[in-house]
């Protein structure tokens, strides 16, 4: 299924997408999968690790993206790799991110609008206040955005898991005597430390596991299991922007979910991906960027949100 969102419904016609979507948010339970194009222009893709890059390709990895080229490395290579490009994220990092940021704005102005969504919904239990995001990013990006907007969140990450599944946290406001909007963030690769440094022991490649990494495995796969039963809830709505369909264990928890009723809104930037064991057929596409040019497109943040705006006013 795919839908143009910049396409105007004639004859006052209601939109079947949108009004899908209000009865979906209206019951479900919220998910997002972040990948890298969430951050947009805020914060760079791995296509822009030159010097990881040309480590990686001195040493002839391969794979269809950085990630996959190394980890088909040896190990002494992919520590070698991972050496470079911890030393280059750290360093375009410590300048911190730029707020200033179309894509940081329009991502942050996303999370308001779902937590006012959310908070208008009285049908809704306390425990679907909860709104997962699943990202694969390292940075804390989200993290920020939710900050600066008090917004109430909690983070866990395979290196810094609590104990605690992301089910178990819903905020109270004690003074309205109600939940409120909760932001769940599973950050499935990884994440830099309280210092907001990368550390190599701290990240998982999604394709090959490397030594360093065992201890980490366990609590990955933790993860992806929580993930895969938040999904499988009834009524579970998954919303995915920036991702390209690189992780075969995610792919994997989608298709599941799919088949086992989960309703999915896959934002495309250009070309929707070649996302292998995932039958799109079953599955929203949304590509409001059709015939603009390059300059002209706009983050698929910005396209959701104003796709909710719409829906609040059905």
């Amino acid at each position: 299924m795919s839908a143009d969102t910049d396409k105007e419904v004639t004859n006052n016609e209601p939109d079947p997408l949108l009004e899908e979507l209000k009865k979906a948010i209206g019951s479900g339970q919220i998910n997002f999968l972040f990948g890298a194009g969430v951050n947009g222009r805020c914060f760079k893709n791995m296509a822009d690790f030159n010097k990881t890059i040309e480590k990686v390709k001195e040493m002839d990895g391969k794979g269809n993206n950085l990630e996959e080229k190394i980890s088909s490395l040896n190990e002494e290579q992919r520590e070698s790799a991972l050496d470079v490009f911890i030393e280059e994220f750290n360093d375009y990092y410590k300048n911190g991110i730029q707020k200033d940021n179309i894509s940081f704005i329009n991502l942050s102005n996303l999370l308001k609008t779902v937590s006012h969504v959310i908070d208008l919904v009285e049908s809704r239990q306390h425990a679907s206040k909860k709104i997962n995001i699943f990202t694969l990013n390292y940075d804390r990006i989200v993290e920020e955005a939710l900050e600066d907007n008090g917004l109430f969140y909690h983070s866990t990450s395979p290196y810094r898991n609590s104990g605690s599944s992301i089910t178990d946290v819903i905020g109270y406001d004690v003074s309205k005597r109600t939940f409120i909007p909760t932001f769940s963030i599973l950050k499935i690769h990884g994440s830099v430390d309280p210092n907001h440094m990368l550390n190599k022991k701290h990240i998982i490649l999604p394709v090959k596991q490397t030594k360093i990494q065992d201890a980490l495995s366990m609590e990955f796969f933790n993860g992806l299991f929580e993930m895969k039963t938040e999904l499988t809830e009834p009524n579970a709505i998954l919303f995915v922007i920036g991702y390209s369909g690189s992780d075969s264990h995610v792919n994997s928890i989608i298709k599941e979910s799919v088949d086992m009723g989960l309703l999915v809104y896959w934002f495309a930037y250009s070309d929707m991906p070649d996302v292998p064991g995932i039958d799109f057929a079953f599955i929203h596409t949304i590509q409001p960027n059709d015939g603009k040019s390059e300059k002209e497109k706009i983050d698929c943040t910005l396209s959701l949100n104003n796709m909710l705006k719409k829906v609040l006013k059905l």
